[in-house]
């Protein structure tokens, strides 16, 4: 157990709520909000997350893990929350003594000291657990465990990012005119459902064949990016109806191109879609049904 000696601040501020209006024509993520008194984009995520898979949420999202750096930021929080209900359990904010015990810095790198906090009670610093600070519907902030699980706010400050032509701030995805598709690859590989999420974490899902030609452009993708690699497609059986993530059936899709002697259910765990080399023959296809709990690279697709 350490000692911290914690400078804390009483700060008055006024209690109107949190205005949303016009962000000056710059665009950021459809499922955000702009905050006039913020100065940027919020959203919140009411299903709590431990702290790191918090951060890592908002980091995904092109954002960070919102913590109370001034008093238009907390207000528009407080504002949120009174929104959405959040009266009892507090809300994680980006601020936490992660690296070093006691040493409070929020996501930006501000340290503790210079926020106007008002504390609910003194903090009880960990040595074993990493505290970080949580804030209440009160508008106080307290410190909990990292590991707990609390929702949170994900901050977009305002800036000269606009969203480009895929429809995100990230510039990984590429467009491809023939398809009007924007196309990312996966730079580790993951069991189906995380490939999933990480995919719509970004607002996108996972690459669906749409026609004979998105296959090629895909194939050429994954050749190109991971060689003969199999890769994770966004389909799943569903008592061995193959639907996409975007709930059609392969044929509404417009590609139901499997490889020869595909889909097989080897073993009886065959429940995921993949993308394979088509055995070098003109008139097979990419698709195979795979177990869903392999390691595998993805392609993340936006309709642009």
């Amino acid at each position: 157990m350490s000692v911290l000696v914690l400078f804390l601040a009483i700060c008055t501020w006024t209690a109107n709520a949190a205005s949303t209006g016009a962000s000056d024509g710059l665009l950021f993520r459809p499922d955000y909000t702009f905050d006039n008194e913020a100065g940027g984009w919020l959203k919140f995520h009411p299903i709590p997350k431990q702290w790191r898979q918090a951060a890592l949420r908002c980091h995904h999202e092109g954002a960070i893990l919102a913590s109370p750096l001034n008093e238009g930021l907390s207000r528009a929080l407080g504002a949120i929350m009174e929104v959405h209900g959040v009266t009892t359990s507090p809300v994680f904010t980006g601020t936490a003594a992660i690296y070093t015990s006691g040493e409070f810095q929020s996501m930006e790198g501000v340290p503790i000291s210079n926020m106007c906090l008002t504390w609910s009670a003194e903090p009880n610093i960990n040595d074993s657990n990493p505290s970080c600070i949580a804030m209440n519907a009160n508008g106080t902030v307290t410190a909990v465990p990292c590991l707990d699980h609390h929702p949170f706010f994900c901050y977009r400050k305002k800036g000269v990012s606009v969203l480009n032509k895929c429809g995100t701030v990230d510039p990984e995805y590429v467009f491809n005119s023939k398809t009007g598709s924007c196309y990312k690859t996966s730079k580790v590989g993951l069991i189906w459902k995380d490939a999933y999420t990480s995919c719509a974490t970004d607002g996108a899902h996972l690459a669906v064949i749409n026609s004979e030609e998105e296959a090629q452009i895909l194939s050429d993708l994954r050749r190109k990016t991971f060689e003969k690699e199999t890769v994770h497609a966004g389909i799943r059986s569903w008592n061995r109806e193959w639907i996409t993530v975007q709930g059609q059936s392969l044929k509404e899709a417009g590609y139901a191109h499997w490889r020869n002697g595909e889909p097989n259910n080897a073993g009886g765990v065959e429940d995921c879609g993949s993308m394979v080399e088509n055995d070098k023959d003109p008139e097979a296809g990419i698709l195979n049904d795979v177990p869903c709990d392999g390691l595998k690279h993805y392609i993340c697709e936006i309709e642009a």
